[in-house]
């Protein structure tokens, strides 16, 4: 029995070090989080001499001085251009824009018969005028023809769809109906209907 009374107190004396130890490895992983590296105290900035605090001014100067420039900067979407870069590719976006059409302004302006005369030569130009309009108008085409060739354009691609011809057409404009009759009229006017 005395084997045992003595082995307790041996318990508990080990339990409290291992404890106390614990408590200093805690107290130990602290410090690293709080104290700064050794290392990096001893850095310091590289000031002129000539260098000046001037943080009790900052921002109280009243500056308007207009700095002069011919150049005029454009956002094109993709980048910063010049004004010249600016206006060729605004040119070309509008020319690109043109050919994609038959009739680039079919939806604004009334067609005359001179122009229709001059631009539409053959049956497939004419399907091409009428289904033009439809597209502005986000119709969809059922012909993989016509699907494909406005599928290819992005003012196209970006409109909601519509499979209802006579939905579109309900939403032409007085100019755009006027326009599909007149096409209309000069294919049956040359045996193209």
């Amino acid at each position: 029995m005395n084997e045992e009374i003595q082995k307790k107190p041996t318990n508990k004396t080990l339990v409290v070090l291992f404890g106390i130890l614990d408590v200093l490895l805690i107290i130990a992983l602290a410090l690293t989080f709080f104290l700064k590296e050794g290392a990096a105290s001893d850095i310091k900035p590289d000031i002129s001499k000539d260098f000046k605090i001037n943080a009790e001014n900052y921002g109280k100067s009243d500056s308007k001085e207009e700095y002069a420039s011919n150049v005029t900067i454009v956002y094109n979407g993709s980048g910063i251009v010049g004004e010249e870069s600016a206006k060729k590719s605004e040119s070309e976006k509008g020319q690109k824009e043109s050919s994609e059409f038959v009739f680039p302004n079919s939806d604004k302006e009334l067609l005359t018969d001179a122009q229709i005369a001059e631009k539409v030569k053959d049956k497939s130009t004419l399907r091409y005028a009428i289904n033009e309009i439809y597209a502005r108008h986000g119709y969809q085409f059922s012909t993989e023809e016509y699907s494909n060739y406005f599928g290819q354009f992005d003012w196209y691609k970006n409109l909601p769809k519509e499979a209802d011809m006579n939905v579109i057409s309900a939403g032409f404009s007085a100019t755009e109906k006027t326009n599909v009759e007149k096409l209309q009229a000069y294919s049956s006017a040359n045996g193209w209907s």
